[in-house]
Order: structure tokens, then C-alpha cells, then sequence
């Protein structure tokens, strides 16, 4: 008997230290913040600390009030993780007010992080709105009214574009800025750069204006670049852009997060696996009179497997709502039949993701095709960016004579191997593209109101992003009010191209045409495009091709006989 009862004390021991282990450790921050005088960077420090010295999952608990994080000068984020595992940071609805100089939060090599019930927002603004009040279009120029509560930009370094809206609604019209002149109080005068002056021509008077306001000099921006010595090498660690920013990262999901103003990229992903952002919102803050949510991307997503993107909300942006991509490699020499040195191509400074034990996609430039598709045996870092990438075997079908003689080099793209899911978002009045995708994707139940394009699927030589598009499904979404061509997928090359890459499918999507064009695909091979309505634009237009195919082979085209679909065959 006694045997007996011993046995089940130790299973019951067991089972409470199961029980005990598999239990999240709630850490509230503002307990951390009465034990070191409100300093909110020192509390979330300790609250970090405290967290992975504890066994298991912990929750770091926000008590639903607004935190003011004050400016940092020492980096670009606010908030900065590197190698943590096991975390929640739980909002409870609480607002994260930062500065225009500051992005919130940088992760690194972390993984099973969650993110959750937030809101961010910036103070002061860091956008200039107002009406236009006369054109110059001979100069380049016009004069305008700041609304109420927006001062006139103080420091004109690193100035960007001008979006311009009929009363509201973006028009994608825009022009990079020169200068800007405080001509009094209200009054200012914007100045296009000399490749743009001739856009102020289509400028109207009375038309509104949004811009960014850069907060900072040259020399203040340099100051917040976070970098490391690696192997005598400066390595960057963080940018100024991305409001949330992760790099290396397994496992994230960011739920429930609203994003009133963004003065770059709301969310900038790098080189990250298993990605979820659900019920994540871009949008102007009710109640108040802003003409912007984002002065750049919502979700700027980058070599990045098995993201999935449900339920979000993306409005009044300045640029892309969504961006998913591969970054090129661009060889600068071979070293040996499988040994290249090459140059991550990033527009936003990260050092290069790639990895051993990755497939790397060989790019002909000239024939825009994937010509091999090989492991990674090696990878050898040389500086910031560069690389030594040995491939298992040389790469068979590269013309390198013939990209030489035309001044060109071979790029690698490192392969997608679980495609990304964007489901159920809604995209809405903005200045360019709801969802650019160059990766295999599925796009599926979305809704495209009032942007210049709706899915956008292309190379581009100008971004070095690719590869081209492959394995593509874009099924069940609505379109309407689409400036231009709804669904865009092509292939761009620097010579003659023949039909490749594939396959694409276009099912079921319901079309509103704005344009004369409903659905484009140029230089696929393999398409499917199926079941899709597409009824005609309320405005006259001088011609009308609801299917455009382009340089295509292996194509599936069937009608549903609504809308006027036939006139497309």
C-alpha cells in the first residue's frame, strides 16, 4: 500500500511539473516601469531578460494604456530582440506613440514570437498635407496650403515623392520633390526635381497633397544605423525602414494590429519562415482628418517562406500594400565551374540571407528565364551583403559570353519552397499596387477598390527583384475602380523571350474594368485562366480588350459567358 501511494505521489509530482513548465509566465511592463522610474526603455530591457531566463512561454503584458517611447539617436528601432525564443507580447489594446525618427521594433534570429492586440501610431505626424493652391508647370512647381495642425517641412534632405488625390481619393499622380519653401505660416512651395517637372502639368489646383516629412539631417540618420564588425566588415543590423522589422526569424505572428501612420514600411521582413499576419490593419485614425496611413509599403516581404496573410486591411498608402519577393544575387565573378562571389541586391541595406542547404535559381538575364536550380554547398561571407556561394554542381545552360557581350552578369534567386498565402484582405484607395507577388504565391478572397492596380506579378530589373512568375494562383478576389490593368503577371527581359516560368492560374476573380483591360499575361508558359466575369467600365473607352495574352504558350481560356468576356477570345 505504502509502494502504492508513493507511485502515484511521483505521478502526480510529474504531472505538476508538466503542468508548471507547459504554463506561460505573465510578466506585466508596468511593474517593470514602478521599479525603474518609468524609464520604459530600462523596463523593457529587464522585462526581455526576465523572460528567457524563465522556463517555457512568457507573456510580457501591456495594461492597455498609451506608452510613449521616447526618440532613440542610437538606432533606427525603439525595440530590439535578438536570438529570443518563447515570447508574447500581449497589448491588451494599448497604444505605442513614437516618434517620426523611430521605428517600434527590430527582430533578429528569434524565434515563436507573437505580437498581438496593439496600436501604433507617430506624434508628431510625420507628413505634410494640404491643397494645392497654382501651378507652375514651367518650373516645375506649386504653391500649396498646409491643413491645420501640419507644419511645413524644416529639413530637406532625403525628401521623397508628392502624392497627389482628387478631393480624397488617390489618383496616382505623384512627383519626386526637390525643395520645399515656407513662403509663410500656411503657405509652401513644392518643387518637382528636373526628371519630373513635367508631371505638374497634370496637376489641378485645388487638388490635395501628401508628402513626407523628414525629421532628421544626414548626419542625425547616420547615427541610428545599427551595425557589427564581422570579419573587419560593417554589417547593418537595422534601417530606417520597416515600423516592425525581422530578420532570420522562424515562426512570427503579428495578430491584431492596427497601424494609424507609417513613416516608411510598416512591416519589413527579411529571410524569415512560418510568417502570419492576421487582422493586421493599415488605415487613416477614425476621427481624424489624415490623407495617409503609410508613406511606403504596408508589408515589404523579402526571401521569406510560408508567410500567410488573412483577414488584414490596407488603406491610403503610398506605396504597395503588399510586396513579396526574392532579392537577386548578382554574380561579380566566378571564382571556379560552382564558386561565385556575389552581391545581395537589398534596397534597404539588410546583410544577405541566404543559407546553406538552399536551392539557388539561376537567372539568364537575357532570356529572363530560371535556366538550373541547384543546392547551396557553401556559403562564405566576405562583407556586408557579399557573399561566396558554392553550388553542388556547375550550373548547366548559362550563356555567360552572351550576357557579357551585352554588359550583363547572371543573378541566383533563392528558391521558395512553401508559397505564400494572402486570404480574405481588403485593399482600398491608395496611390499604387495591392499586392505586388513574385514568389509562388495564392491570392485568394480579396477585395481591390481604388488602387492603381490590383495583383501586379512581374521581374524587375530596376529593384533586382524576382525571380519570375511561378507557380501563381490568383482565385476569388473582387476588382473595381482599378486605375489600370487589375491583374498584370509578365515576364521582362533584356533580349528576345520565349514563354516560360508557370504555371499561372486566374480563376474565378469578378472584374469591374476601369481600363481597357481586365486581365494581362505576357510571355507565360502554362496559363489557366478560368471562370472569370468581367463586366465593362461606366466610362467611354477608345478600345476594349478584357484578356490580354501576350507571348504565351500552353494556355486554358474558358469563358463563363457573363459580363462580355467573349469579346476577349
Amino acid at each position: 500500500m505504502n509502494n502504492q501511494s508513493g507511485v502515484i505521489t511521483r505521478i502526480c509530482l510529474f504531472v505538476l511539473i508538466l503542468v508548471c513548465a507547459g504554463k506561460a509566465h505573465t510578466l506585466r511592463i508596468d511593474d517593470f516601469l514602478n521599479k525603474n522610474n518609468n524609464d520604459i526603455y530600462a523596463s523593457f530591457e529587464k522585462a526581455f531578460t526576465e523572460a528567457q531566463e524563465l522556463p517555457g512561454e512568457s507573456i510580457i503584458e501591456l495594461s492597455g494604456k498609451t506608452y510613449t517611447l521616447p526618440e532613440r539617436e542610437d538606432s533606427w528601432c525603439c525595440l530590439k530582440l535578438h536570438g529570443i525564443s518563447d515570447l508574447i507580447i500581449e497589448g491588451n489594446g494599448s497604444t505605442v506613440l513614437l516618434k517620426p525618427g523611430n521605428n517600434f521594433l527590430y527582430l533578429s534570429d528569434c524565434s515563436n514570437i507573437e505580437i498581438r492586440n496593439l496600436k501604433i501610431d507617430y506624434s508628431p505626424l510625420p507628413f505634410i498635407q494640404g491643397r494645392v493652391l497654382k501651378t507652375f508647370p514651367e518650373d516645375g512647381v506649386l504653391l500649396g496650403k498646409t491643413a491645420d495642425g501640419f507644419s511645413p517641412v524644416t529639413i530637406e534632405e532625403n525628401l521623397k515623392h508628392c502624392a497627389l488625390l482628387e478631393e480624397n481619393n488617390y489618383t496616382h499622380k505623384w512627383f519626386y520633390l526637390s525643395s520645399v519653401e515656407e513662403l509663410s505660416k500656411t503657405i509652401i512651395k513644392l518643387k518637382a526635381k528636373p526628371d519630373h517637372k513635367d508631371r505638374i502639368s497634370k496637376v489641378k489646383e485645388g487638388m490635395n497633397f501628401v508628402f513626407a516629412a523628414p525629421q532628421l539631417s544626414e548626419s542625425s540618420r547616420e547615427k541610428r544605423f545599427d551595425t557589427k564588425k564581422l570579419r573587419g566588415s560593417k554589417v547593418f543590423q537595422t534601417t530606417p525602414s520597416g515600423v516592425i522589422q525581422a530578420s532570420g526569424c522562424e515562426n512570427l505572428k503579428f495578430r491584431n494590429i492596427r497601424h494609424y501612420i507609417s513613416p516608411s514600411m510598416t512591416y519589413r521582413l527579411t529571410g524569415c519562415r512560418k510568417v502570419q499576419l492576421e487582422r493586421v490593419q493599415i488605415l487613416k485614425k477614425p476621427g481624424r482628418e489624415r490623407l495617409a496611413a503609410s508613406l511606403s509599403d504596408g508589408m515589404h516581404i523579402k526571401d521569406c517562406d510560408g508567410v500567410r496573410i488573412e483577414s488584414c486591411h490596407f488603406e491610403a498608402l503610398l506605396d504597395d500594400s503588399i510586396n513579396i519577393s526574392s532579392m537577386a544575387y548578382k554574380v561579380l565573378r566566378q571564382l571556379s565551374p560552382a564558386a561565385y562571389k556575389v552581391r545581395y541586391s537589398d534596397i534597404v541595406w539588410y546583410d544577405a540571407p541566404v543559407k546553406e542547404g538552399q536551392t539557388a535559381l539561376i537567372f539568364d538575364p537575357l532570356r529572363a528565364e530560371i535556366t538550373d536550380r541547384i543546392k547551396i554547398e557553401q556559403v562564405k561571407f566576405t562583407a556586408n551583403r557579399e557573399r561566396i556561394i558554392t553550388l553542388a554542381r556547375p550550373p548547366e545552360n548559362l550563356d555567360l559570353e552572351g550576357m557579357k557581350a551585352e554588359g550583363l552578369s547572371p543573378s541566383f534567386f533563392i528558391q521558395t519552397e512553401d508559397p505564400a498565402i494572402v486570404t480574405n484582405c481588403t485593399f482600398r484607395n491608395q496611390m499604387k499596387v495591392g499586392i505586388v507577388v513574385r514568389t509562388p504565391a495564392r491570392i485568394r478572397n480579396c477585395d481591390f477598390s481604388r488602387t492603381a492596380m490590383g495583383v501586379h506579378s512581374f521581374n524587375s530589373f530596376k529593384f533586382a527583384e524576382g525571380p519570375i512568375p511561378e507557380d501563381l494562383v490568383i482565385r476569388n478576389n473582387t476588382f473595381s475602380d482599378i486605375l489600370y490593368c487589375p491583374i498584370s503577371v509578365s515576364r521582362l527581359g533584356k533580349g528576345e523571350i520565349t514563354p516560360a516560368g508557370g504555371p499561372v492560374t486566374i480563376d474565378s476573380n469578378q472584374i469591374t474594368m476601369h481600363s481597357d483591360c481586365g486581365i494581362s499575361v505576357s510571355g507565360i508558359k502554362d496559363v489557366n485562366i478560368v471562370r472569370n466575369i468581367i463586366y465593362p467600365s461606366d466610362r467611354p473607352l477608345p478600345t476594349l480588350e478584357p484578356i490580354k495574352i501576350r507571348n504565351c504558350s500552353d494556355v486554358t481560356l474558358v469563358p463563363v459567358g457573363k459580363g462580355f468576356f467573349e469579346l476577349s477570345k
